[in-house]
């Protein structure tokens, strides 16, 4: 495996893709609800996280013109059905490997499990950052700095809000 796979299983296991570059959203507020690990509700009719969503704000967060909007669209539903292939692939992986757990696999057998997960995952996260990257392209170069600055504020904010619940938890011990 070479550095750079390592780089990326790494970062995987550490929680920083970087994966979302539509996701500018602001923090969730109380009432919101989860649906399969990521947030999920109406918002001005529409399902909040939704790639129809996100373009919207996307285009409301960056002043994205009519041309660049629909670029963004193009790009997102075209990686649709490949996203979906690679996240099936990544979660029959993950049920491959749960089920050989309980089987008590040789060594062997479940690092050439984990290997396949971890590749997956890895095929999704180079995707994901190809996406993107193309994403990218359409944008200026203020709205590239804009969109980074989102993300560090939303970044900074989680991670504020992480610290506060280690914090609460730690108290009630």
């Amino acid at each position: 495996m070479n550095g750079f796979k390592k780089l990326l299983i790494a970062s995987i296991a550490a929680g920083t893709t970087g994966f979302g570059v539509l996701s500018l959203a602001e923090p969730a507020q109380s009432g919101d609800h989860h649906h399969g690990g990521k947030k999920m509700f109406r918002h001005h009719g529409e399902l909040r996280g939704s790639p129809v969503h996100d373009i919207k704000r996307m285009a409301t967060k960056l002043e994205l013109s009519t041309e660049q909007q629909g670029e963004i669209k193009a790009i997102v539903e075209k990686s649709k059905e490949e996203t979906q292939v690679l996240r099936e692939k990544m979660k029959a992986n993950m049920q491959a490997e749960r089920k050989a757990m309980e089987a008590q696999p040789s060594e062997r057998e479940l690092k050439k499990l984990a290997r396949a997960t971890a590749d997956s995952r890895v095929d999704l996260m180079m995707h994901h950052f190809s996406v993107e990257d193309q994403v990218k392209k359409v944008l200026t170069k203020e709205q590239s700095e804009r969109m980074q600055q989102l993300r560090d504020e939303r970044k900074a904010h989680f991670q504020e809000r992480a610290e506060k619940h280690r914090k609460s938890t730690n108290s009630k011990e």
